[in-house]
């Protein structure tokens, strides 16, 4: 008989998987407690890799391909120290919204 294995707890939160990773915060003011806790460093990332997974979520909502490119570099940056990594995630969100303006009358996102 098999059993689902269940989340496990630690101190940094709830993990969802066997894989330890944290589950989805839905609570817009617990995420919000969260970043803040952050040191300075770990919550720019966060909060660049938060409007970088909006922008695709957008974009897969409405059907949008992201440019290779921009994949590309997505992947690349996983490799770079943090501020580096954080500078790179912002850039990339920028061009994501610059190329969302081009490819869009109205994409219902302001910058």
């Amino acid at each position: 008989m098999s059993r689902e294995k269940e989340p496990n707890n630690t101190k940094e939160g709830k993990t969802s998987s066997s894989f330890g990773l944290p589950e989805p915060i839905h609570d817009r003011r617990e995420y919000e407690e969260q970043i803040a806790a952050l040191p300075p460093d770990e919550r720019s990332l966060a909060e660049a890799l938060t409007a970088n997974a909006n922008l695709c979520q957008y974009f897969e909502e409405h059907d949008i391909d992201i440019p290779p490119v921009l994949v590309r570099a997505l992947h690349a940056a996983a490799s770079l120290h943090l501020p580096e990594r954080t500078a790179a995630i912002q850039k990339i969100n920028q061009a994501l919204m610059e190329y969302l303006h081009n490819v869009s009358d109205d994409s219902g996102i302001r910058m």
